[in-house]
């Protein structure tokens, strides 16, 4: 039925979007900038983290992406433990109420797999939005991981995305996770 073929040109688009955005990630994550091993010394527990003027060749690289996707919310890099390093935008960083997030499961996959991972979707513990992570690992030339590289998805553009479709008899389609 045409109504069958248009989920299923939607469900591509979906798709697509996220693809692209997990590609980016992966990208950006073996770039030298992000591989250059994170200073434990530059961060301050006052911010959360590191200060917004310092390792900025790695923010540049994540302000960067969050201007080319508009879907991205936030990117952050976290040290191999989970511990947070940087997120950008800046402001979210001082906003953060936990700064170890090896409790969430994007963190274990990711650990454990040293694969690119996208999340549930998730409440934001900073933001109290509702996002999914996609999350890939920085991996050096001797393989080891050394540090996270996550961008959070922001559903309310794709929500737009889907309120603004035309469906048949007042149809109207919601973006639900597998819980």
């Amino acid at each position: 039925s045409s109504l069958l073929n248009e989920l299923e040109n939607i469900k591509n688009i979906l798709e697509s979007k996220v693809t692209k955005l997990a590609t980016a990630l992966q990208i950006a994550s073996s770039l030298p900038q992000i591989l250059q091993p994170p200073d434990i010394n530059l961060v301050d527990p006052k911010v959360k983290g590191i200060p917004e003027d310092a390792d900025i060749e790695k923010r540049k690289i994540a302000k960067i992406l969050l201007n080319q996707f508009k879907d991205i919310n936030s990117i952050l890099y976290y040290f191999n433990n989970g511990d947070i390093y940087f997120d950008e935008p800046f402001h979210d960083q001082l906003n953060l109420t936990a700064t170890n997030f090896a409790f969430r499961d994007y963190y274990q996959v990711v650990e454990k797999t040293k694969k690119t991972y996208l999340s549930d979707a998730i409440i934001s513990k900073s933001s109290g939005r509702n996002l999914a992570v996609i999350a890939t690992p920085v991996i050096n030339k001797e393989n080891d991981m050394i540090g996270i590289l996550h961008g959070t998805i922001n559903f309310n553009n794709y929500d737009k995305f889907l309120q603004s479709l035309n469906l048949q008899n007042n149809s109207r389609l919601v973006l639900i996770d597998k819980t």
